[in-house]
């Protein structure tokens, strides 16, 4: 595919702003694959603003029958057998400039209560506008008093900038000097090749059908970095206009040519590469790696990518900027560097990313050794 300069340009000032809205959640947000609540609209008697300190902010978003709450909830839902994503259309990420200096209990709002719930109808909840607090989204939800009941609706993303507008004026003397920045995040509709997706009794039958369960884990780990509130997954063969396309990958890049892997492994790079000129969007791979005989390399330093697979990588980097493309190790960067591929960059598996724990290191040693221990008093080794 020939790009004018003019389709280039654009997708270069695209591609930044896109993938980092993309990856908001990345490193911060874990996404939450519990599969038991679901967003509902309530009848009960409700909870309300915390104190008397949010008299005037409730007056000024609400009325003497309008009260703000908030109401966490799960994006992913199992519903008939049949899973539901529930995103917000948009989301207002409220964070310290520096530090995280704001919790839940600093803002303005009580969480719903949930009881005495119904569910509400999934194409009512697609206007979603919802607040982020460190890794923990909300949907903003409106009490409606009639009578001597209370009826709760969700709150549109068409009220953000005038919720942000009075949250500024109430946070400022609750932040203690340090500047609180507030990102709205519009929800953005990506294609992903890898994507893992939640529990359901058919998800559960396919991968039945896999035999390399490690492969679960990985694009496990990929699908992590991608906040589930603020994104919808389609399949890369979508028709619909997406945003991004995000390809989550392992050993795809075969190296040996004098076996029948290499021509499977080939039919699926150029399938791959197919894809990205199809969606012609800003892309990123998260994961892909070389797979090779060590016994027929002789100096690791030479060892370059095929034509084919130069020819995926320069796709990618015709729709991205920077480093697009995560690569498994130093081995795979040092073979698209030698290939004349500028946009490789070692990140290593996603499975990596899966703990965010910062001692993950000691901790993992702590529990091998208690192993160790237990074998070592209980059986004979």
């Amino acid at each position: 595919m020939v790009h004018s300069k003019s389709t280039k340009h654009k997708h270069n000032r695209l591609g930044t702003k896109v993938l980092a809205t993309l990856v908001i959640g990345i490193f911060t947000l874990i996404a939450n694959f519990s599969l038991n609540q679901t967003l509902k609209s309530f009848n009960s008697h409700g909870v309300y603003l915390k104190d008397s300190q949010a008299s005037n902010f409730r007056s000024e978003l609400s009325g003497p029958s309008h009260q703000m709450m908030v109401v966490p909830f799960n994006a992913y839902e199992i519903r008939n057998n049949v899973m539901e994503h529930r995103t917000c259309k948009k989301t207002t990420v409220i964070q310290g400039k520096t530090k995280e200096v704001v919790q839940w209990a600093d803002l303005p709002f009580e969480e719903l209560e949930l009881k005495d719930t119904i569910e509400i109808d999934l194409q009512n909840n697609d206007d979603m506008l919802c607040l982020q607090v460190s890794s923990s989204v909300r949907a903003l939800v409106l009490s409606i008093k009639k009578d001597s009941t209370n009826v709760f609706q969700l709150v549109s993303s068409d009220e953000t900038d005038k919720i942000i507008a009075q949250l500024k004026k109430y946070l400022s003397k609750k932040a203690g000097g340090e500047e609180i920045e507030y990102k709205v995040v519009n929800r953005k509709l990506i294609a992903m090749s890898g994507w893992y997706e939640p529990f359901s009794p058919d998800v559960r039958e396919k991968r039945s059908r896999d035999e390399n369960s490690g492969n679960f884990i990985w694009q496990f780990g990929a699908t992590r970095l991608i906040n589930p509130y603020t994104v919808k997954f389609e399949s890369p063969a979508t028709k619909l206009p997406v945003s991004a396309l995000v390809v989550a990958s392992a050993n795809a890049l075969y190296l040996p040519t004098e076996d029948k892997v290499y021509q499977i492994r080939k039919n699926h790079i150029n399938s791959l590469t197919s894809i990205v000129r199809s969606i012609d969007q800003p892309t990123i791979v998260l994961g892909i790696g070389i797979q090779a005989k060590f016994g027929d390399i002789e100096d690791t330093k030479g060892i370059k990518l095929h034509e084919h697979q130069v020819t995926f990588m320069n796709e990618i980097a015709m729709r991205s900027t920077g480093k697009s493309v995560s690569v498994r190790g130093y081995f795979t960067e040092t073979a698209c560097v030698n290939a004349g591929v500028k946009n490789c960059i070692s990140l290593g598996c996603p499975s990596l990313t899966i703990s965010r724990a910062p001692d993950l290191g000691q901790v993992l040693e702590t529990k091998w050794n208690n192993v160790v221990a237990k074998l070592a008093s209980e059986h004979t080794l």
